[in-house]
């Protein structure tokens, strides 16, 4: 249940630049709105900070990245991918960042993640030369025999994800 609740409170957090907020109010439509990335990279690193579970972390940012699409194999990340993170990381530290700190602050308080910590830990060199063992990781895994769990425990979340925002939309 951690890990639900945590996908969904991370699974917008890409919505606080104000790239995002243009496009909300002015009709922007610049790649750097593109908000599920930048969020799936957030939640990441929240669940590995709770949990110290490199599967479960993998796996709530893939939930995360493709929740306004169908549940697939990530495509790889590229160094365009890796610009626009950058340019919303700074966006969200230079406009938004004491807003969106009490907010997860409160959010996140039951498993005592601060924010600063979590904030400074957020690397993007590191998670995208990280995501290139995403496939070895889920290559192992697949092997073994938790195969199916892991198949139902991935669609559970994804499911429960895109159920309650196709609510509060």
């Amino acid at each position: 249940t951690h890990i639900a609740y945590i996908i969904g409170v991370c699974h917008d957090f890409g919505k606080a630049t104000t790239f995002f907020q243009a496009r909300i109010l002015k009709g922007y439509t610049g790649k750097n709105t593109h908000h599920a990335l930048f969020s799936a990279i957030f939640c990441y690193y929240v669940i590995h900070e709770v949990t110290g579970n490199e599967l479960y972390a993998f796996i709530s940012f893939l939930i995360v990245k493709k929740h306004h699409g169908n549940l697939e194999t990530p495509d790889e990340l590229d160094e365009a991918d890796k610009r626009i993170i950058k340019e919303q990381y700074q966006d969200i530290k230079d406009n938004h960042f004491l807003e969106v700190e009490s907010i997860y602050n409160k959010l996140l308080a039951e498993f005592h993640v601060g924010w600063k910590e979590l904030w400074n830990a957020l690397n993007i060199d590191d998670f995208f030369n990280l995501s290139e063992d995403f496939y070895y990781l889920i290559e192992d895994t697949v092997q073994n025999e938790n195969k199916i769990e892991l198949f139902l425990l991935t669609n559970l979340l994804f499911s429960c994800l895109i159920d309650s925002d196709k609510k509060d939309a």
